[in-house]
């Protein structure tokens, strides 16, 4: 495909391009509200170019590549009136090689039985638990070409297992989920059930917790609409714009000083890792806030020439997608306490399991107002029951400065890994 590819470009006079191939086989097995529902496998792949002429920028994608002497076409012609950007293109992806395919026989009878024993297990805490689960296996392959003689290709391979449920418990309506991923083949299911069976337990009792401000501890999975106002801020493009809270911020303290994040595509268990990123350039680890100092933005090769700066290889670009700044694997450095001892040092909070909705807050700038899916009552250091009708409101960068601790456990899911964090004086309201 690439020389027929380069040979369309080659007739139609194309002096300066970049291209992105992607091609997916998943093999997905899910079950809804108890019931084996699909088994099929699917296979897909795109074609996605980028033209420089005359100082401008064009861009079309297809799925098929019989169309690519057209997508040429329509590249050219989107050009004409595309924004003035003129790249110098990296020559070279490194010569990194990540052990990120993992290529292992998918037993689909095996997850089926699995996926039973599971609602078998769960089911024998609450009748009326529904539960929903998937299990998939992705093989991705993508190359990157460009008009500079730049030639880059790798494979990967995802394993992903969601497990949710839903109950009416004598407590009310009760969600609970595990998820966890990896480009290895996920060992640690059976710690998942063992985690959604021991919330349901919890949420059997329920307590009541006053309104005002307090501890707060927050479970990984309750941190991910958070990781998006970190992204968010640290995307080059918004600060560009100036519409990033973070804009002028480089080398000031953001966030609390126990705080580290880190953009780790070396960390091959990670979904997110990858030798290259979507534009060629080889990935580094960068640590975005060390200690809660902010040390970098994440940029792509245009954000990179506009700020002067060495591109820091985060363009994530998907074959249908101009490239964008952004995170390849989320890591916020772990702690040195257990998350039992941290639960004994508070004597009055709540642990948030996860929470529902936005509300109507800025997430740019920050602020948040969100309910409380599944939370806990901890009062002398025990954990004493479920709270509802419960929300949690406030700015991420002023209540995260006032982190007093990380846990030592951290969780592994979709590109991140994030442990407990313990926030004080925290803005809590319950009806």
């Amino acid at each position: 495909m690439r020389r027929k590819l380069l040979d369309i470009l080659t007739k139609k006079n194309v002096q300066k391009f970049d291209l992105i191939i992607e091609r997916e086989n998943v093999y997905p097995i899910s079950f809804d509200q108890n019931e084996l529902k699909v088994l099929q496998n699917k296979n897909a792949y795109g074609i996605g170019l980028r033209i420089f002429e005359n100082g401008r920028v064009g861009y079309s994608s297809t799925n098929d590549i019989t169309t690519f002497g057209d997508v040429v076409e329509y590249a050219r012609e989107s050009a004409k009136y595309g924004k003035r950007l003129d790249l110098e293109l990296p020559k070279d992806t490194g010569s990194l090689d990540l052990p990120i395919y993992n290529d292992i026989f998918w037993d689909e009878k095996g997850w089926v039985n699995k996926g039973k024993e599971i609602i078998r297990k769960i089911e024998s805490v609450s009748k009326e638990v529904k539960i929903d689960i998937d299990f998939t296996k992705e093989v991705q392959d993508v190359e990157i070409i460009n008009s500079e003689g730049l030639y880059g290709r790798y494979k990967k391979t995802v394993y992903a297992f969601t497990i949710s449920g839903f109950a009416i418990l004598d407590s009310g309506f009760t969600f609970v989920f595990d998820i966890e991923s990896s480009t290895k083949l996920f060992t640690d299911i059976d710690r998942a059930i063992e985690a959604i069976i021991n919330k349901l337990e919890m949420a059997k009792n329920v307590s009541r917790v006053k309104s005002g401000k307090m501890t707060v501890l927050f479970a990984p999975l309750s941190l991910m609409s958070f990781v998006r106002v970190i992204s968010m801020g640290v995307d080059a493009n918004n600060v560009k714009r100036g519409i990033s809270p973070l804009k002028d911020k480089l080398g000031e303290k953001i966030l609390s000083p126990r705080i580290t994040i880190q953009d780790n595509p070396y960390d091959f268990e990670l979904i997110g890792a990858k030798p290259f990123d979507g534009e060629g350039v080889k990935t580094r680890i960068n640590t975005v806030v060390e200690n809660g100092v902010l040390k970098t933005y994440l940029h792509t090769l245009e954000t990179a020439k506009y700020f002067n700066v060495r591109p820091t290889g985060t363009s994530q670009r998907s074959y249908n997608t101009m490239p964008s700044p952004g995170f390849n694997s989320f890591v916020i450095k772990n702690g040195e306490k257990c998350l039992e001892e941290i639960i004994e040092d508070i004597d009055y909070g709540i642990l948030v399991e996860d929470v529902i909705g936005g509300g109507q807050s800025n997430i740019l700038r920050g602020d948040y107002a969100v309910n409380v899916g599944l939370g806990f009552l901890i009062e002398n250091g025990e954990i004493k029951g479920r709270i509802r009708d419960t929300m949690i409101a406030g700015n991420f960068y002023e209540d995260f400065s006032r982190v007093i601790e990380i846990s030592k456990e951290s969780k592994k899911f979709v590109n991140m890994e994030i442990p407990y964090i313990a926030v004080e004086g925290v803005s809590v309201t319950s009806k």
